[in-house]
């Protein structure tokens, strides 16, 4: 029996694709396909990023075609190219706009550091005292008016604001 294309199109129709939920003849993945003697050689382009899935399709794809008789050896190259929506090509991210990169990794610095402060100088010490609170005295203590109001509590608070 001589394989042919349509065959090949015809399985690969039925085997669906795993994170789309579609086949591949559907969702236009399919190439090229070449045939030689028994051999065959699919090229599959998925339109999203499928470095995780890769090997996945490969093996699904050849185990569907393995039910051809007298087929050969089976090459599947699985790639990807992501496509931006039509309303997206085109159009400029900022038109006109040039980034100051050191204004930009000042920005970056700066947000990360105030953040880092606020996190070690004020929620850290405010965590850790209220578990010791509600470990010594309950949870209700540690959640109270009684013990957020203290001087302590109220300093730590007050210590985000320079982060």
């Amino acid at each position: 029996m001589t394989i042919s294309e349509q065959h090949i199109q015809s399985i690969l129709g039925q085997t669906i694709d795993p994170t789309t939920g579609k086949d591949y003849v559907t969702a236009q993945a399919v190439r090229t396909i070449q045939i030689d003697q028994n051999n065959v050689s699919i090229d599959i382009e998925l339109g999203y990023p499928a470095n995780s899935v890769r090997n996945n399709v490969q093996k699904q794809i050849i185990e569907a075609l393995k039910s051809i008789p007298g087929i050969g050896n089976i090459q599947v190259a699985v790639s990807s190219k992501i496509i931006p929506h039509s309303v997206q090509r085109g159009v400029k991210l900022i038109p006109g706009v040039q980034w100051k990169e050191g204004l930009l990794r000042f920005s970056f610095w700066a947000l990360n550091a105030g953040l880092m402060i606020m996190c070690v100088g004020s929620l850290l010490p405010l965590g850790l005292m209220q578990t010791w609170a509600s470990v010594e005295h309950g949870y209700w203590y540690a959640r109270s008016a009684e013990f957020m109001q203290t001087p302590v509590m109220q300093n730590l608070r007050w210590f985000r604001v320079p982060g």
